[in-house]
């Protein structure tokens, strides 16, 4: 049931409408033996009536809104460093559709201080592009990638590189609430990546200042 939820949320609002229709139902046909007794039992349903109204647009927005999250069974492959000694960039766009490159294995604070933002922003970010290249030879991927995948380690975003890069094959994007998963539902994206990042720090720089 609550997969089916996930997939339709507006079916909560169906479901509080029926339950709704049942309890008016009950309400008009009280027996008229006792009038306080009625009024007290009109009284409670109108209360339930009213919670389960609150309830199902809460429950209703709550769910439409939560972000479709990458759905893989799959193992993770690291595909940097690799036994092809292939360089891997990964590419997105930012915030106004300009593009930003990183390259693994090299300082790109810059790039990756905007996709960190970007991932506190919308928690996944699709639309990734991932590229191994070797000399002119080139294979590209286009992923999405969550912010449970960014793995950051207390590294100073502003003295970073990308030291690893994993990848698994998705079967789509399906919302997660409660321990349960709704239907995957595939888009342009094949993949999902999870990023490692270490220091780029300089030693000779950094003591600069500390003396």
């Amino acid at each position: 049931m609550l997969k089916v939820i996930l997939d339709y949320p507006i079916l909560i609002i169906l479901y509080a409408f029926c339950i709704i229709l049942a309890l008016i139902y009950i309400m008009c046909h009280l027996p008229d033996k006792s009038t306080n007794r009625k009024n007290i039992i009109e009284y409670i349903i109108f209360f339930i009536m009213f919670s389960i109204i609150m309830y199902s647009v809460v429950y209703t927005v709550l769910i439409s809104s939560s972000v479709k999250q990458p759905i893989s069974n799959e193992s993770w492959k690291q595909v940097y460093t690799n036994n092809e000694h292939a360089s891997v960039e990964i590419s997105f766009e930012g915030e106004e559709q300009e593009k930003y490159t990183i390259k693994a294995g090299e300082n790109s604070s810059d790039n990756i201080q905007k996709l960190y933002n970007k991932l506190n922003s919308d928690s996944v970010v699709c639309d990734v592009k991932i590229t191994v290249s070797q000399g002119e030879n080139k294979f590209t991927k286009v992923v999405a990638i969550s912010k449970d995948n960014f793995v950051r380690n207390k590294v100073d975003l502003n003295n970073s590189q990308v030291t690893k890069v994993e990848y698994r094959p998705i079967e789509g994007f399906a919302r997660k609430m409660f321990g349960e998963t709704g239907t995957p539902e595939e888009r342009g994206e094949v993949g999902e990546i999870k990023i490692k990042l270490g220091s780029s720090e300089n030693k000779k720089l950094k003591k600069i200042f500390e003396d």
